[in-house]
């Protein structure tokens, strides 16, 4: 909020001082001036809507730094804007020009960074968008991982269990993370065997040894249908 606030005062200050020494000065008021005028108050105020659609989505850090592109693509429009607005009028004062040699490059200029913000504000939202799902994807793994090393400590009664709890936690440490399409139905088996594995080991059970041993099985059939899955993409 204070670092919009000083953009806003910033802006009007901007604005203000351009408007009073651009009107303060004689310049011939011309067709090509009031054009250069009109460009460049434009692209003053669209730093208001740009600064707004950089920083509106930003309720993250991440999101701020992907907001600050959009933002330096409207300040340097407001750069160049300003300094073509004054050559413009400088020139118009000495040459008398026709009004489409201040419409062409400031028209041009303006629509090349609309491009640019509208363009970068979607590459924002797809890259957004994409982490999004990759971290919806890594869900099942994460709570996997996380179910596996939780039962280690329950199985200090039994060696050979906790043995294959540890092999088990690694192969998953170094299991593919991201779930996806065609995975459902071996996931939801692992998921079953793991809710069955940990009654067993809660319970003391001497099938809980076997339970693990399928709870690998599925792990490695989970494994190798990523491994086909990705070939064929």
């Amino acid at each position: 909020m204070k670092n919009r606030n000083r953009a806003i005062v910033i802006l009007s200050i901007v604005f203000a001082a351009f408007n009073l020494i651009v009107l303060a000065i004689p310049f011939r008021r011309g067709a090509v001036f009031w054009t250069a005028y009109a460009f460049a108050d434009v692209a003053i105020a669209a730093q208001y809507v740009i600064a707004a659609v950089a920083f509106s989505k930003a309720e993250t850090l991440k999101s701020k730094v992907f907001g600050y592109p959009i933002f330096k693509i409207g300040y340097i429009w407001l750069l160049v804007q300003l300094i073509l607005s004054c050559v413009l009028m400088l020139i118009a004062q000495f040459v008398s020009l026709p009004a489409w040699v201040a419409i062409v490059p400031c028209a041009v200029l303006c629509g090349a960074a609309a491009v640019g913000v509208l363009a970068t504000d979607a590459a924002r939202d797809e890259i957004e968008r994409q982490e999004t799902a990759i971290r919806i994807n890594t869900t099942f793994m994460s709570g996997f991982n996380a179910d596996v090393c939780s039962l280690l400590p329950r199985a200090d009664y039994d060696d050979t269990l906790k043995s294959k709890l540890e092999k088990l936690a690694e192969d998953a440490r170094y299991s593919d993370p991201v779930s996806g399409d065609g995975l459902e139905h071996i996931e939801a088996q692992i998921g079953g065997a793991l809710d069955r594995a940990k009654e067993l080991i809660t319970a003391g059970d001497a099938a809980a040894p076997d339970a693990v041993d399928e709870l690998s099985k599925l792990l490695y059939e989970r494994n190798q249908k990523c491994r086909l899955l990705k070939q064929q993409r």
